[in-house]
């Protein structure tokens, strides 16, 4: 019976009588027997195989296995003989080496033996040489210490000689350091007569040594170098009061300084300039420029350096020193009080900070941009940067005392803000000269200076401006400012051009230019469409693109691309701005003639019959008609609807035979017996016994004249237009009291109103807006009920004005 049948029976059984699972052991964890007929196997063994064969298989497969047998054993012969094959040269390679091996080990050993033998007789050599050499060796030391001493005191008896022969020469300097040197030993050994002798004649020496010093000092004829080492000296020697000394070193550093600033007060660094951008600059004012810089910060520098060394430091004098600046940063005034000290930093202070503010006036003022960049080489911008970043070195040194090295690396971004903005702002500034050439021109032109501006703008940003921005993340510039920096840069005063741009567009019109505002309208909207972003893709190109490189997120194409549309999106805005402040200047002219009409009508329209229209409704359907002439100039209609609206009549007259023309007066005739039965109180106590009603509409039915937002079509302007004269004539006429002359009056312009209007504004608004003019001249109206004109009398007072 198998394994598998006994576990799976055992497991019938667990099943049945429900017991728990017992945990067996697995028949694969026993161990295998040796099976002697597997070949592979260790225990195999040939013969029980061979019995095993015959006895179990047929002759076909003894024949088939006899074949695998004879393949095996020859594959293995194979084998066998090309690994013997193979590492026979090895074999071979590594016989020779063995016996290289041992004949040279042999050879080796030999050559030890006789080295160890050599080092021994070396060795002895060496013990009997030292202890035939050490006697001599005491008896010669103790003579090179005597020499050393007589060496010390014949530099001694000498030093007088020494000092007079600096002193001809000059050199003072080397005479003190030389004193200085002797100066504790002489002291020390005074009270022996060669050394007090030799005391005092150095004494008398450095006297006039000091003499000399002051001389020349006071003289004013040295470099700052040169004054640095005579200030010193003295301040060693204590020639004069260490205060004294401070006052005096300062005040002839002052002169020096100011010789410097005198010698560049009259250089132009932008004249004389190369205007190509790929010109070599070698502008002499620039390293003239370059010169002043390094000089200045040089000389204000090594004065600090020396100055704090001299007066401020608190350090002892150390003798040892040797060197001419050792000397000068230890030969300090020791008698200089804390007090002093503090007055000395004090004037030090004060000094620097006068200097400080010059620099920095007459950087601003050599630094001052020209008013077209373009005149000027940008490589002659990043010379200038360059020298300005160069030197920062040499101001740190100066960051104890001043804060020139701050005030400085914030010039150098500011210049080159400046750079950067001043192409900018050129482009705008160019921009309004341009359009100021609006005022001469005539109404066909719109369009013309429209496409011209529009090129224009694309040819100052990209074929002009963009050159010189290129030279600042030209890999070869050397003004050190990262290319991050200078791209930040641009792209936010890129951002502010168009920003500053707009703002100025929007703040800048003149009531007097009548398309200015329509002009700048439709060059915002057009912008918008493509310009904004076309230019921005210029831009990525050639500049932001470097940006991406470096993996910038501000500068990324994505991020580019958000900008470009949010600003196309506000410059969309401002052309509706504009219209709007354009239909604002027009309405105003409108608002003014109807409030005189409205004022005439309270005043002189009280006694006699009216028959006439009045004359400013002629004056308001030609101006309207100029205004529609500029605003289809700029726009062109959209749809059927704005055509339609489109047409404007400057000279229409009624024909009365027509069908059209009699239908106009039954509805003008049909609106006024509307309003004349509009179910009001006829008695003349209306006004009284509802006034408080009628103020209350006076307020709270206030109009509003212009819309939030202006369409920029042809019909939405016909129809803001029309709306607002409609309303401002109701908001005016509720505003006075009405005889029945005026309310004569009133019927008369509305019925012209009706009849050369009304293709201004969509039929069922038009009829509504002259209904509520009648509405509220009608609730105006002293007389509770006052006369209304007849359609046929109406028809024939137009006829007659006309």
């Amino acid at each position: 019976m198998s394994e598998e049948s006994v576990a799976r029976r055992r497991e019938l059984l667990k099943q049945y009588y429900a017991q728990q699972a017992v945990e067996t052991i697995p028949v694969d964890t026993f161990p295998k027997r040796a099976d002697p007929i597997d070949i592979d196997s260790t225990s195999y063994h040939p013969e029980l195989a061979y019995n095993k064969q015959l006895k179990e298989d047929k002759l076909t497969e003894l024949i088939t296995t006899n074949n695998m047998l004879v393949t095996d054993i020859k594959e293995l012969d194979g084998n066998v003989k090309s690994l013997v094959y193979q590492n026979y040269s090895k074999f071979l390679s590594a016989t020779d080496a063995i016996l290289k091996i041992k004949t040279t080990a042999t050879n080796m050993d030999q050559q030890v033996h006789a080295l160890e033998s050599k080092m021994g007789s070396i060795t002895n050599e060496l013990n009997n040489l030292t202890n035939n050499l050490s006697t001599k060796k005491l008896q010669l030391e103790k003579y090179n210490g005597i020499h050393s001493l007589v060496k010390k005191l014949n530099f001694v008896i000498t030093l007088p000689n020494r000092l007079i022969d600096e002193l001809d020469q000059k050199n003072y300097a080397e005479a003190v350091m030389f004193y200085t040197k002797t100066s504790n030993l002489l002291a020390h050994y005074s009270h022996l007569p060669m050394f007090k002798h030799v005391q005092d004649e150095c004494n008398v020496i450095m006297q006039q040594i000091g003499v000399k010093v002051q001389k020349r000092v006071f003289s004013g004829t040295g470099n700052s170098a040169q004054l640095a080492e005579g200030i010193g000296l003295m301040v060693g020697l204590e020639t004069l009061p260490a205060a004294d000394l401070a006052k005096e070193y300062i005040y002839r550093m002052s002169n020096t300084i100011d010789k410097v600033f005198e010698s560049v007060q009259k250089i132009s660094l932008y004249s004389n300039s190369p205007t190509t951008p790929s010109a070599k600059n070698d502008n002499p004012n620039v390293s003239e420029f370059s010169t002043f810089n390094t000089e200045f910060l040089t000389e204000l520098s090594r004065f600090v350096e020396c100055y704090d060394a001299f007066f401020l430091n608190k350090m002892d004098f150390d003798p040892r020193a040797t060197k001419l600046e050792s000397l000068k940063c230890n030969c300090f005034a020791k008698s200089l009080s804390d007090v002093g000290r503090k007055q000395a930093a004090d004037d030090l202070s004060h000094f620097l900070q006068d200097k400080e503010d010059r620099y920095f006036q007459l950087l601003d003022k050599m630094l001052k941009l020209p008013d077209d960049l373009r005149q000027v080489s940008p490589n002659l911008f990043v010379s200038i940067l360059s020298v300005l970043r160069k030197d920062l070195n040499i101001a740190k040194a100066l960051q104890k005392f001043t804060k020139i090295e701050s005030r400085l690396s914030k010039l150098t971004i500011t210049v080159l803000d400046r750079i950067i903005q001043g192409v900018f702002g050129r482009v705008k500034q160019d921009f309004f000269i341009k359009l100021k050439e609006i005022n001469d021109a005539n109404e066909s032109q719109v369009f013309n200076i429209v496409r011209h501006m529009t090129n224009w703008i694309k040819e100052a940003l990209i074929a002009k401006a963009l050159p010189v921005l290129e030279n600042f993340i030209d890999p070869s510039a050397t003004h050190s400012f990262s290319t991050e920096e200078v791209l930040l840069r641009i792209h936010q005063s890129l951002h502010s051009f168009w920003i500053d741009l707009s703002s100025e567009m929007l703040g800048t019109g003149r009531n007097d230019v009548n398309p200015y505002y329509i002009i700048l309208s439709r060059l915002s909207m057009d912008w918008s469409k493509s310009v904004i972003e076309a230019i921005y893709s210029m831009y990525t190109q050639r500049i932001f693109l470097q940006g991406a490189k470096l993996h910038i997120q501000e500068l990324s194409e994505i991020e580019i691309s958000k900008v470009s549309a949010k600003t196309s999106l506000s410059y969309q805005t401002l052309a509706h701005s504009l219209l709007r402040r354009y239909l604002q200047v027009k309405l105003n002219n409108f608002i003014f003639l109807i409030r005189k009409y409205v004022d005439d009508l309270a005043v002189k329209s009280v006694n006699g019959t009216i028959n006439l229209v009045s004359p400013i409704w002629k004056t308001i359907l030609s101006s309207f008609s100029s205004i529609m002439d500029e605003v289809k100039i700029s726009f062109k209609a959209d749809d059927g609807n704005d055509k339609k609206l489109g047409k404007l009549h400057k000279n229409q007259t009624i024909s009365h035979g027509t069908q059209s023309s009699q239908k106009d007066l039954k509805a003008t005739k049909t609106m006024v017996r509307k309003v004349s039965n509009a179910g009001l109180p006829s008695s003349t106590g209306f006004q009284k016994d509802n006034i408080l009603d009628t103020l209350d509409k006076l307020f709270e039915d206030r109009l509003t004249y212009l819309p939030a937002k202006v369409e920029l079509k042809l019909a939405s302007v016909q129809e803001i237009i029309m709306k607002c004269l409609l309303k401002c004539l109701i908001e005016e006429i509720r505003q006075i009291s009405i005889t029945d002359a005026t309310y004569r009056q009133i019927q008369i312009d509305c019925y012209y109103i009706r009849i050369h209007y009304w293709e201004f504004l969509e039929e069922k608004t038009f009829n509504n807006l002259l209904d509520e003019v009648l509405k509220s001249a009608f609730l105006q109206c002293i007389n509770s009920n006052p006369p209304s004109i007849g359609s046929l009398e109406l028809d024939k007072i137009i006829a007659d004005t006309a």
